[in-house]
């Protein structure tokens, strides 16, 4: 192989390396691509996205729950869904039951409530009451029992007849030789209530049990009592909500809610047991 041959191999050889060489620093060079990160909309910036929020235009700064609503908006919700409930097929009586409940509703939407500075000791035992009312109003209309296990319903006419299995610890004892097998005695216990409001009042009961809950929970996370057991105490009565909440036992929940309330106040108004 002659000279000239040997330049020509190494001109090749060099051309190949500057070629993979140019390669190479193109592919270090250039920009590595970052994913992009695309924005979840929400629009009223409760920290609920607006796909989940039924409520996209809660007022700045209020709390929400789950589903992005405020104490306010739920209550005005089950308000309007209450106030279109058909009346022309029911008593006098079931008229009265939904006009309390509307009532009691609407009175625990008085805005002084929301305010820590008007809130006065006074407010705290008539709003805690009507509460009380509003849910047991709804449990009528719905067909609802506290503390009972649900057994079986029948429709006839115009009503929903639920019977239910109320547990009446303690008053009759099967097989009491035996206390650790003994079987309590239930109560067979018989509830009727207009088709037409049970699906609405349901709906209500949900949406003023969350709008308490949110409320009540609210005032706690910004308490300034310091009397020894007060935090203790309104925070066990938060939880206990939760639980009674999941085991249905509505007015239960009111009493703690009501309770964690008093002990948020209680270095201004005493004892919070004066609210049940």
């Amino acid at each position: 192989m002659g000279l000239c041959d040997n330049m020509s191999m190494l001109r090749k050889y060099f051309f190949v390396l500057f070629i993979l060489l140019f390669f190479t620093l193109v592919a270090c060079t250039k920009e590595e691509k970052l994913p992009v990160e695309i924005p979840i909309a929400d629009g009223d910036h409760d920290g609920i996205t607006d796909l989940s929020d039924e409520c996209p235009d809660t007022v700045q700064g209020m709390h929400v729950g789950k589903k992005g609503c405020s104490a306010s908006e739920l209550r005005t919700q089950a308000i309007t869904i209450l106030e279109g409930i058909p009346t022309e097929t029911l008593t006098k009586q079931e008229k009265n039951v939904l006009h309390s409940a509307i009532s009691n509703i609407s009175f625990s939407m008085d805005p002084s409530l929301y305010n820590n500075n008007d809130l006065t000791c006074k407010t705290i035992i008539p709003f805690a009451f009507a509460q009380k009312a509003a849910v047991q109003a709804l449990e009528n209309l719905s067909c609802i029992l506290d503390d009972a296990s649900f057994v079986n319903a029948t429709e006839e006419n115009d009503y929903y007849t639920a019977i239910f299995q109320k547990d009446k610890k303690g008053k009759v004892v099967i097989n009491a030789s035996n206390p650790d097998n003994a079987i309590s005695f239930y109560e067979y216990v018989e509830v009727s209530c207009p088709k037409i409001t049970q699906i609405q009042a349901g709906q209500a009961l949900e949406k003023i049990l969350s709008a308490n809950f949110i409320f009540v929970n609210d005032v706690y996370q910004g308490m300034t009592c310091e009397e020894e057991g007060a935090k203790d105490g309104a925070l066990r009565n938060l939880e206990h909500s939760v639980e009674n909440y999941d085991a249905g036992r509505y007015q239960f929940i009111v009493d703690n809610l009501g309770l964690a309330w008093g002990y948020v106040h209680q270095c201004d108004c005493g004892n919070p047991f004066e609210l049940q």
